[in-house]
This record gives C-alpha cells, sequence and structure tokens, in this order.
C-alpha cells in the first residue's frame, strides 16, 4: 500500500513500532502467570472492578481538601496530599480518608486548564466496606476551566467517547459520571461543585478480561495475536477524530492474556475531534486544518478485514447514537454536532470510495 506525499511521519514512526521487547513483563497484583491457574481458580485474579461502574448513575460526593496546594502541585515530582471523601448511602453519610494527587502532563498545565486532573487512592481498610471497595487507586477527569465548572460541556463529551468504546469492546476502560463538591479545608477559596468522571483502574481493568499489564510493551508485527483488536481500535479513533495515539504506547495501556495475546486499551480522547476541546485546535497534526477533520491513524488492511470490522460499528450504530440522543447533560448544540459528526464517519465506511480516499491512502504498515 503506497503512502500519501505527506504521510512520511509513518516511515519514521511503524519501523518504531515492529521493535520486539524480549523483557516484556506483566505488572499488576501478580507479576506473572505462573501462579494463576488455568481454567479452575481463574475467578481468584479476575476480581471483578468496584461496583461504581455497574451503572449509569450520576454519583454526588464531596472532596475535601486544601485545594489551593494541591493545584499547584503540578511540578514534575508531585505529592500525595490528605484528603476526604464524603457520600450519602441510603441516609447514611460515608466518610472515607485517602490521597488525593494531580496527575497528567497536557492537563496539568496552568496554561491550558486551572484545574488539574487527580487521582484518588484509599486504604483498603477504608473502602472494602463501601461503593469504593476494590478501587485500589481511581483516575478523576475534571473540569478545565472554573469559569465551566458546572457546566462542563468537553468533559461530558470526552466521558461519552469512552462509553462508545465500551460498546463497542469488553477490552476497555469503562467510566462512572461524578457530581463533585470541592471545599477547601483551609477556608481560602470558596466551596464550588463540578462534574467529572472516574476511570477504571488499570490493573481492575486488565483482570477484567483475565489479563495483566505488561511494563514493557511489544507488538509482533504481522504476527501479533490482537490483529483484530488492532484494527477495531484503529477505526474507532477515526470515528472520533484522534490523532494523539499511537501504538504501542502512545495513552495506550497494553495487556496480556494467558495465552500471550496482547490487547492496547486507548485513553485520553480530549485532542479528539469529538471532544473539539477548545485549547485542542492549536495542536492538530499531518496538514489538518480543523481539529474536526478525521485522519486515518491506523493500519493497512484487506476489504474483507476492513469489512468485519465495519459491521460491528454498524452493528452499534443506534447504540451508539443513543447515547448522544439520551445523554441529558449535552446542550443542543453539542447533541447536534457530536451526531452529525458520528453519522460523517458512517457516510466514510459504507462507501467503498470514500474507505480508499480517508483510510487505504492513508493506512501505515501492517501491525
Amino acid at each position: 500500500m503506497a503512502f500519501a506525499k505527506n504521510e512520511i511521519f509513518f516511515l519514521f514512526l511503524f519501523p518504531i513500532l515492529i521493535i520486539i521487547s524480549c523483557n516484556s513483563k506483566p505488572t499488576g497484583e501478580s507479576k506473572s502467570f505462573q501462579d494463576i491457574p488455568n481454567g479452575e481458580g481463574i475467578e481468584k485474579y479476575n476480581k471483578p472492578s468496584t461496583i461504581l461502574f455497574e451503572d449509569n448513575s450520576i454519583l454526588l460526593i464531596t472532596l475535601q481538601f486544601n485545594i489551593g496546594s494541591v493545584s499547584k502541585d503540578i511540578q514534575m515530582e508531585r505529592s500525595n496530599h490528605p484528603v476526604n471523601l464524603i457520600y450519602e448511602k441510603e441516609g447514611k453519610t460515608i466518610s472515607l480518608n485517602g490521597k488525593i494527587k494531580t496527575r497528567g502532563n497536557f492537563r496539568s498545565s496552568e496554561y491550558i486548564c486551572n484545574f488539574p486532573p487527580y487521582s484518588l487512592k484509599f486504604p483498603e481498610s477504608e473502602a472494602d466496606s463501601t461503593i469504593f471497595k476494590g478501587a485500589k487507586k481511581l483516575k478523576v477527569v475534571t473540569h478545565c476551566i472554573n469559569e465551566n465548572s458546572e457546566n462542563p460541556q468537553h468533559l461530558f463529551q470526552e466521558y461519552l467517547v469512552y462509553k462508545i468504546y465500551e460498546q463497542l469492546t469488553p477490552k476497555s476502560f469503562k467510566v462512572h459520571l461524578l457530581k463533585v463538591k470541592y471545599e477547601d479545608v483551609e477556608n481560602k477559596i470558596p466551596s464550588f461543585s463540578s462534574y467529572a468522571f472516574l476511570i477504571e483502574n488499570d490493573e481492575k481493568m486488565a483482570l477484567r478480561n483475565e489479563s495483566l499489564l505488561l511494563e514493557e510493551i511489544f507488538m509482533e508485527g504481522d504476527n501479533n495475536p490482537d490483529y483484530q483488536q488492532s484494527t477495531l481500535l484503529s477505526v474507532f479513533q477515526f470515528l472520533i477524530g484522534n490523532t494523539d495515539w499511537f501504538l504501542p504506547d502512545h495513552n495506550m495501556k497494553v495487556m496480556v492474556n494467558q495465552a500471550g495475546d496482547t490487547t492496547a486499551i486507548p485513553y485520553d480522547f480530549d485532542l479528539s475531534g469529538m471532544v473539539n476541546a477548545p485549547y485542542a485546535h492549536q495542536y492538530h497534526n499531518f496538514g489538518m486544518k480543523n481539529i474536526r477533520d478525521r485522519k486515518f491513524m491506523g493500519f493497512c488492511r484487506n476489504e474483507s478485514e476492513y469489512k468485519e470490522v465495519f459491521n460491528l460499528f454498524n452493528n452499534k450504530k443506534e447504540e451508539i447514537l443513543s447515547l448522544y440522543r439520551q445523554f441529558p447533560h449535552l446542550n443542543e448544540d453539542q447533541k447536534t454536532a457530536s451526531l452529525d459528526y458520528i453519522e460523517s464517519f458512517y457516510t466514510i465506511i459504507n462507501s467503498s470510495d470514500s474507505v480508499a480516499k480517508y483510510m487505504d491512502r492513508a493506512c501505515g504498515n501492517t501491525f
């Protein structure tokens, strides 16, 4: 498959991606599959994610911490800070003491967002009797700009992108929407409320799929056992208009199952055309004129291989559209724009001429 003239990037990128690391090691609660039995007993290791991710209701919580100190802790070396989480269940007030820590690179920059994303961590002794049982450590995606904290449309958009991928495959991160009241323990910053969402713990996601995370990541060219999944992943990224990714490890987690099959799991979609964040427009790549332009970053496949994945997307179309139609927090302009953007994707994948134009001519080496 020939490259388009402006795709020189792939000539540099893909040779790197087929390098094999022979020392790849699983990470997580178990460092090796040696202790994990085949068949009977696997459920011991395949612990389900916290019940947080079993429904789509909004969880109302209060977080009490030193907002000023945490918000400023965005340097390379970051600290854990004390936090108290409060929520109501069946008329009872439940309080959890834990740690909060800022995370991320791009969105933690004070030049991009004035409220950074963070992670929450609770000791098992505290969490075991709560809905956070088994959570261990959770990433939280927050509003970006305090002025938009009550109505963060781009946060809702990114939440829905995670839900799209969850509709397509269980090999995905689950998410749960929050409404958070922030209270400053120093009483220097007025209390305020905002939406946010939790992302399933990395290790729990892998264990749910009877796999472990990899510390050192590799993919094996044409013999990659997750060939179809990488096609699905690439087409999904094309659907949402995302170029801020590449295999094996940019905005990806990679897990391996007992058979040695590897699977890449995407995350972090704020620079996609679907989310359309204001700050994303200065970061689009590959000669794109607008962040809403689509650029296929996937691997070359033949017609039958594409068709198998396209059939999945077509079968899931109404479910994907319903995510947006039924989500009550998107305003009408955002909802209409999203539905139109999704429909434009389906127009492309259901036209052989469009597939040739947007995908065949842009694809990279087989992977």
